[in-house]
């Protein structure tokens, strides 16, 4: 996993896009926290109410047992 944490902002789902392919390496690192990386940029960005009305399932949870994903 990269050594430090940062913010990008951008414009475009072009530029979103090639923000994160640029990162992808960090991101799918085995036994690496990508994915809860990931999750926790969702809920920031886009806040947990947005979240939870996205969801196909109202009242599930975003994680499960054990630490895995249920979305």
């Amino acid at each position: 996993m990269a050594a430090a944490c940062f913010c990008q902002n951008t414009d475009s789902l072009q530029a979103t896009k090639a923000a994160i392919q640029q990162q992808l390496g960090d991101l799918m690192e085995e036994n690496g926290w990508g994915i809860m990386i990931f999750l926790y940029s969702l809920i920031l960005t886009h806040g947990l109410a947005v979240i939870e009305r996205e969801q196909d399932e109202p009242s599930a949870t975003l994680m499960g047992a054990h630490g895995y994903c249920t979305q």
